[in-house]
């Protein structure tokens, strides 16, 4: 009876094992690339992000690997000599040729003049995803004219006409969350609802987002990415207005540990930014203004660093004139503090009473010194 069991626990696990890897084959032909190209795909196999390329040969090609999963990918097509993805320009980029789509289990089929063009055969989820491009596809058209105006406006410094044509990207895009808005409801079992939800998920509002995530499907909420979503709502929850903040200690630059509950009895505004943000560090006058106007108003500011090179960190510092606590462990995106807030994207922030309770997050601009006001007499 033992060995029947071990037996079955075995095969159990051997069908698990080929379930979770899907082989696929992705076949190609592009018939206005006559001479030798180089075409890059990028998607994620599950548990790395995965870059591959081939040559174009008379525009035929072909991809192989393995997922555990429907994943989205995208294709490009780059000169066969020069710039590739890592060094070209993000302008040079945006005239490529390229199409975005699901790679399933099996066979997937791209035929047609060229990537933007052509013709995509593959499982359901590409059915899927094929339903919602195809709704898309106008807007996406639309959205394209204005981002090709985007740099000759900023050669010439026309911040009147850039801020105007920006306010047309919004409204596009305004516009196209209402249709993914209302592909979900039909579409709950779907890993396109999934990784459109997930898309959103970098900073997590958990009083819209939750709600939303709650009507997914069963599977799709109890597979692993699914749960590693929810702990990232929990989170968001404990983090959210009005909850008592997480005390944590980490080294100041001068490698002497630093606790947040020592500051009690305080209004602080904990700040998580980086040298490599550059939104982060266009923040700084800001905070900078408000630190000089409050810090002897029972006010002080404590920012964490996602660096990984303290001499970047250091610099980065000092070249922008902050005097206030600053903290990290030169761990990145992996900094603990950064983690256990479920910060994974920056700028953010954390307004904290006396009282250690959270009053406002992700203040911007003019916005903090506002709230601020509202809160510190004069």
């Amino acid at each position: 009876m033992k060995k029947k069991f071990v037996l079955v626990v075995i095969l159990t696990f051997l069908l698990s094992f080929v379930y979770a890897q899907l082989s696929f084959k992705i076949e190609g032909d592009l018939t206005a690339f006559k001479k030798p190209s180089r075409l890059f795909i990028n998607y994620n196999n599950g548990t790395n992000g995965i870059t591959d390329s081939v040559v174009l040969k008379n525009g035929k090609f072909v991809f192989k690997g393995k997922i555990n999963r429907p994943q989205f990918a995208v294709l490009t097509v780059y000169p066969l000599l020069g710039d590739g993805p890592e060094t070209m320009a993000w302008q040079q980029k945006m005239t490529l040729d390229n199409c975005t789509f699901y790679i399933d289990k099996g066979v997937v089929s791209i035929k047609g003049r060229n990537l933007a063009t052509a013709v995509i055969k593959g499982g359901s989820t590409q059915k899927e995803y094929q339903r919602l491009q195809d709704q898309l596809a106008g807007f996406n058209r639309e959205m394209k004219l204005y981002q090709e105006q985007l740099p000759a406006l900023r050669a010439r410094k026309d911040e009147k006409a850039e801020k105007e044509v920006f306010s047309k990207i919004r409204e596009i895009r305004v516009k196209m969350n209402q249709i993914e808005e209302d592909f979900i409801p039909d579409h709950l079992d779907s890993y396109v609802t999934y990784d459109m939800i997930n898309q959103k998920a970098v900073v997590i509002n958990p009083d819209t987002f939750e709600p939303i995530f709650n009507k997914l499907s069963e599977r799709l909420r109890t597979s692993d990415e699914g749960k590693a979503l929810q702990e990232r709502i929990n989170i968001a929850k404990r983090t959210n207005i009005g909850k008592t903040i997480m005390d944590f200690t980490q080294n100041d630059v001068n490698g002497k540990p630093f606790t947040l509950s020592s500051l009690k009895g305080k209004y602080i505004l904990l700040d998580f930014w980086a040298s490599w943000c550059g939104p982060c560090r266009s923040e700084s006058p800001f905070i900078l203004d408000v630190y000089n106007k409050y810090k002897n108003k029972n006010f002080e500011v404590v920012a964490v660093s996602l660096d990984d090179d303290r001499d970047k960190w250091v610099k980065a510092i000092a070249q922008d004139g902050m005097p206030w606590i600053q903290l990290s462990d030169l761990a990145g995106v992996k900094n603990k503090v950064a983690v256990q807030y479920g910060v994974r994207a920056i700028p953010q922030n954390f307004l904290i009473s006396p009282d250690g309770i959270i009053v406002a997050k992700d203040l911007r601009g003019e916005e903090i010194e506002k709230k601020l006001t509202e809160l510190i007499p004069n």
